[in-house]
């Protein structure tokens, strides 16, 4: 017994540990950034930021948003879910954007596939499905776009020879994972990766889950051009959104600048070291634009800005969901407690 309540302990110990440490891992590397600017000129640039650009900025995470809430209504039409209310997609997708700010790496925003299937009926294996299709694919542009960030970065700064060899082995890196998630994609595995993968337990397991995603995305097929377009459609507004955001502190840098800024800022985030990349996402951009001449305060107010913008929307549109969900599940207990007792 007592054997059994040390285990017990410990289990617990651990799952508050694996969630707690991302949050203090988050919080100290902003606090550390704050700690290494002048706090004064920091937060004078923030309560003085330009409102119009900033409502502005707001209003393109909005409009960015509902780009990619359309790319799961999208798959799910192309898999027999035609009737599908678009703005009911839009309000699950930001109830997931909650739940990711919330959870190392982003992996709540997962929680939409049982969103889909309680609210609006989708079969779980489908929105499980539709849901790593549309990331993976996405995952796959941001590796291309980052590469293609880095080239910009290369002919727009004057930079030692060493660190132009080390950021084209990180573009080679960025084409390497964005080929073979596009082969993962097709559920393609050429035939030597597969006889290699076959001879251990693991491996067999692997191109198993790769014969079922296959067999999954025979139907996402036909929108993957679609789908495609929608990505570099939110990559091309969320360079707006960037862009606007500049403009609130005072930052003029190129739109593309803006552009080639967000990829890098997007793949940090699903680092799973904090919850929702909170700290490291902060660190990434203000390290981005201070290579373009901006001051350290400017920077970190511009990244501390993106934060804040992302946080207003996903509270205000997650919170209202999953509050309205809430408020229907209890309904439904209510009804079937009261027909039990009839």
């Amino acid at each position: 017994m007592k054997e059994f309540v040390k285990k017990e302990a410990l289990r617990i110990k651990k799952d508050v540990l694996k969630k707690i440490l991302p949050a203090i891992v988050g919080f100290s590397v902003i606090i550390f950034l704050i700690f290494q600017s002048n706090a004064f000129e920091l937060f004078t640039i923030i309560l003085t930021v330009d409102l119009r650009f900033f409502l502005i900025s707001i209003l393109f995470y909005i409009v960015i948003n509902l780009v990619q809430s359309l790319r799961i209504k999208v798959v799910l039409h192309s898999q027999g879910y035609e009737n599908i209310s678009a703005l009911k997609i839009f309000w699950i997708h930001m109830a997931g954007n909650l739940m990711g700010d919330a959870t190392p790496g982003r992996t709540g925003y997962l929680s939409i596939a049982y969103f889909l299937k309680e609210d609006v009926n989708i079969r779980l294996s489908h929105g499980l499905h539709s849901i790593p299709y549309v990331h993976s694919l996405d995952f796959a542009i941001k590796a291309i776009t980052t590469s293609l960030a880095i080239v910009y970065l290369i002919f727009t700064l004057s930079i030692g020879i060493e660190i132009v060899r080390a950021l084209l082995i990180v573009v080679g890196f960025g084409i390497v994972i964005a080929f073979l998630l596009f082969l993962v994609l097709f559920g393609v595995c050429p035939q030597p990766i597969q006889s290699l993968l076959s001879r251990w337990t693991l491996g067999k397991q692997l191109l198993n889950t790769l014969q079922i995603f296959r067999e999954g995305t025979v139907k996402t097929r036909s929108v993957f051009s679609f789908i495609i377009g929608l990505s570099l459609c939110s990559w091309f507004l969320w360079g707006l959104c960037f862009y606007a955001l500049g403009f609130s502190v005072g930052i003029h840098l190129p739109f593309l600048t803006f552009m080639f800024v967000y990829p890098f800022a997007s793949l940090v985030s699903v680092v799973p070291l904090s919850i929702g990349g909170i700290g490291l996402v902060e660190a990434g951009l203000t390290g981005m634009i201070i290579l373009y001449g901006v001051s350290f305060e400017k920077s970190l107010a511009f990244a501390l800005l993106t934060r804040l913008v992302k946080i207003i929307v996903n509270v205000i549109t997650g919170a209202k969901t999953l509050f309205l969900r809430k408020n229907r599940k209890n309904h439904k207990l209510n009804t079937l407690n009261q027909s039990d007792a009839v």
